[in-house]
C-alpha cells in the first residue's frame, strides 16, 4: 500500500469516527433535551356544514378552527389564537385553547387575519390566514313569498375551451357551492350547463345527495361541430339515465340551448334529437329556447315541458310585451320553466337585459342595478304563472364583474363574495 493510500484511508477513518461521535453526541443531547427542534403551527377551518375554501362565511356562521400543529420532538404544545380585524392594527388575543370556534364580524374586502401561535416552552411557530366575512342578511331585502313551485339557479360545470371563464369547479367547490345554494339561497332546483360531461354527471350525483328536488342537465356543445351535437347528447343521456334510476331527485335532460343560429330546421332537429334521446333516457326531456327569437313547436318536438330563456330589458320590452312573450309559452298540459333570467352587474342592466354584458364598459359598475333588474324579472314572471325560475347565474369566472351575471363576485385566488343580488334572491322563500 502506498503512502498516499495509507493517508487516504486514515482520513476516511477519521471521517467515519467523526460522524459516529456526532451521532452519539446528538443522541445523548436529544435524550437529555440538550437541544430542541421548533414546533410547526398549522390549522384548518370550516363551518359545521361546509368547507370555507371558496365562498366567504357570513357573520352568522360558526367557524370551527382546528389546531393541526405538530412537534418533531413530541413536546406538549401550548396555543394562542389572535385576530387582526380587517388586516390592520394590533393583534388581539382571542383565547389560549387548543382549538377555537366562534363567529366573526363583517369584514372589508381584504378580510380578518387569524393567527395561531404554538410553543413547546422553548421555541415558537405561528401561521395565519385571511378570512373575508359577508353580511348574513341585509334588512333592505325583507323575506317575501316565492309563490311558484320551483326556485332554481344555474351552475356552470365548465367548458373545455373556455379558459379561466370555463374552468370546471373542483370537488370541494362543488359541495361547498351546493350547500350554500340549498341552505342559504333556499333553492329547491339547480340547472347545470357546460360541455364537460364527466363533471355534469358528477354534479348531478352530488346535487341529488345534497337534496335538490329537481336537477336539470343542460349540455352546451357550442364549440363543437353541429354534426357532433346529437351523438354527444345521446352519450350523455345514457349516463344520465344511470344517475336518474338511483337519484332521489327528478332528473331532467335539456337536449340543447338557443340553437337556432346553428340549425336550419330547428323543430325537425329537436324532434329527432328528443326521439333518439328517449331510447336511452326515461326521464323528462326538453329544450331551452331563446324567447322572442325562436319559434319552438313544443308539441311537435315532443318535449315534456316548456323551457325558455328570457331577460327583461326596456330596450326590447315593455312590461306588457315581456309578459305576453312568457304567457304564449304556457301550455295547459305542460309545465313551463324559465331556464334563464337575470342581470349583469352594471347600470345598463335594466336597459339591455341579456346583452348588458356587451355594454359593461359604457356603464358604471352597479350591484344595485343588478338586484333591481333581477327583482323586475322575477316579479313579472311570477305574475305570468310559470312553474319554475332558474336564475342565471350563481357564479361567472369573470375578472370584470360588471360583465358578470353571477350573484357571487368572483375573485381569482380569493374568496367569492356575496353581491346585493345574492341577498335579493335569498329573500324569496324556497317554494310556494
Amino acid at each position: 500500500m502506498t503512502l498516499v493510500s495509507r493517508r487516504a484511508l486514515s482520513t476516511l477513518h477519521k471521517i467515519i469516527v467523526g460522524v459516529v461521535l456526532i451521532a452519539l453526541i446528538s443522541g445523548v443531547a436529544y435524550n437529555f433535551r440538550l437541544f430542541n427542534r421548533p414546533p410547526m403551527a398549522a390549522f384548518s377551518y370550516r363551518t359545521p356544514t361546509r368547507t370555507l375554501k371558496y365562498i366567504a362565511p357570513t357573520d352568522q356562521d360558526m367557524i370551527i378552527f382546528t389546531n393541526n400543529s405538530t412537534d418533531p420532538d413530541g413536546d406538549q404544545l401550548t396555543s394562542q389564537w389572535f385576530i387582526r380585524y380587517n388586516g390592520t392594527g394590533d393583534w388581539k388575543l382571542l383565547n389560549s385553547s387548543t382549538h377555537h370556534s366562534g363567529r366573526l364580524p363583517v369584514s372589508n374586502e381584504k378580510g380578518h387575519e387569524i393567527k395561531l401561535l404554538v410553543s413547546d416552552g422553548m421555541k415558537e411557530d405561528s401561521t395565519s390566514v385571511t378570512i373575508p366575512v359577508d353580511t348574513a342578511y341585509l334588512l333592505q331585502y325583507p323575506v317575501r313569498k316565492w309563490g311558484i313551485p320551483i326556485k332554481g339557479i344555474n351552475y356552470g360545470i365548465g367548458f373545455q375551451f373556455g379558459g379561466e371563464w370555463g374552468r370546471s369547479p373542483d370537488d370541494v367547490e362543488v359541495r361547498e357551492s351546493f350547500t350554500v345554494i340549498k341552505d342559504e339561497l333556499n333553492c329547491s332546483a339547480i340547472r347545470f350547463y357546460g360541455d364537460c360531461d364527466d363533471k355534469m354527471i358528477q354534479c348531478a350525483q352530488v346535487a341529488s345527495e345534497v337534496g335538490f328536488n329537481t336537477i336539470l342537465l343542460s349540455p352546451r356543445y357550442d364549440d363543437f361541430p353541429i354534426e357532433q351535437h346529437m351523438q354527444r347528447v345521446l352519450d350523455l343521456a345514457k349516463r344520465a339515465e344511470s344517475v336518474r334510476t338511483t337519484a332521489n331527485s327528478s332528473i331532467i335532460l335539456v337536449v340543447g340551448n338557443e340553437m337556432s343560429d346553428r340549425v336550419k330546421d330547428l323543430n325537425d332537429y329537436l324532434r329527432k334529437t328528443i326521439t333518439e334521446t328517449r331510447k336511452y333516457f326515461n326521464g323528462e326531456v326538453t329544450y331551452a329556447e331563446l324567447s322572442g327569437s325562436e319559434k319552438v313547436d313544443w308539441k311537435y318536438i315532443g318535449a315534456d315541458l316548456v323551457a325558455s330563456n328570457i331577460y327583461y330589458g326596456y330596450e326590447y320590452y315593455t312590461d306588457e310585451r315581456f309578459s305576453q312573450f312568457v304567457r304564449r309559452r304556457i301550455l295547459p298540459d305542460k309545465r313551463t320553466f324559465i331556464t334563464e333570467t337575470g342581470a349583469c352587474t352594471n347600470a345598463g342592466a335594466l336597459r339591455w337585459g341579456s346583452n348588458a354584458y356587451k355594454h359593461a364598459n359604457e356603464y358604471a359598475y352597479s350591484q344595485e342595478e343588478q338586484a333591481i333588474c333581477i327583482e323586475k324579472n322575477i316579479e313579472l314572471l311570477k305574475k305570468c304563472g310559470v312553474d319554475g325560475i332558474f336564475l342565471f347565474d350563481f357564479l361567472e369566472r369573470k375578472t370584470q364583474d360588471a360583465a358578470s351575471f353571477g350573484i357571487l363576485k368572483y375573485q381569482r385566488g380569493g374568496s367569492m363574495r356575496r353581491k346585493l343580488a345574492y341577498y335579493l334572491y335569498k329573500s324569496y322563500g324556497a317554494e310556494s
